[in-house]
């Protein structure tokens, strides 16, 4: 395993490149979102969305959340966009917000669980849309801790759980926002809050209209 310093807003080529190359090779990674710290790995590689269930302890029946770099990979993985949908996107991407859509035939069931939805964010943080945009797919992006365990605020304590079972760590020091990004499922009609965070429901109210809470 191995740990590189990387500045979540103004990444370096080596940080940038080493996490790529590591999840090109069906590796998993650790880096730190614009929340909390995240286990990476290639969403396309049903091997690396294993390997992450594995390290989590995590039930294969429960999907998985990625991280895109561009607006543009979007619609290859999510089958529907809403015009409420449409309407958080502008307002709140890039930043911690999680949309969850109807998945395109495309996106391994793996990674959906038994849902048929897939939960894709844009982050704010450009080490992990750069990573992204790197490999050229959206990267798996679950909270870097074992299921049912308190999140982890540190490389080090990554590295101490998880060890050789991690190819690379990119530590970029403790989260300026410890809160998780908020969870909306907007394949329902009004969409449907899943998890409170760091976009509070009264702004989204206030973009759309309706939320079901």
């Amino acid at each position: 395993m191995q740990i590189i310093t990387a500045d979540s807003q103004h990444p370096d080529a080596v940080a940038i490149d080493a996490a790529v190359s590591a999840l090109q090779n069906r590796g998993v990674i650790a880096y730190l979102t614009d929340t909390l710290y995240g286990l990476g790995g290639d969403a396309r590689s049903t091997l690396a969305i294993a390997k992450i269930f594995a390290l989590k302890g995590r039930s294969a029946e429960r999907a998985l959340p990625v991280i895109i770099g561009e607006k543009s990979m979007l619609p290859d993985y999510a089958g529907e966009i809403s015009p409420a949908a449409a309407a958080l996107i502008e307002q709140f991407w890039p930043g911690p917000l999680t949309l969850i859509f109807k998945a395109t035939p495309t996106v391994p069931m793996m990674l959906i669980g038994d849902t048929g939805k897939i939960a894709i964010r844009l982050p704010a943080a450009r080490l992990a849309r750069e990573i992204s945009n790197g490999l050229g797919a959206p990267i798996i992006a679950t909270s870097a801790n074992r299921s049912g365990e308190p999140v982890t605020v540190s490389a080090k304590e990554i590295a101490k759980i998880f060890g050789k079972g991690l190819v690379l760590i990119l530590d970029s020091g403790s989260p300026r926002n410890r809160q998780p990004s908020t969870i909306l499922d907007v394949t329902t009609q009004p969409p449907r809050l899943i998890r409170a965070g760091a976009v509070p429901a009264t702004e989204i109210i206030k973009k759309i209209g309706e939320l079901d809470t």
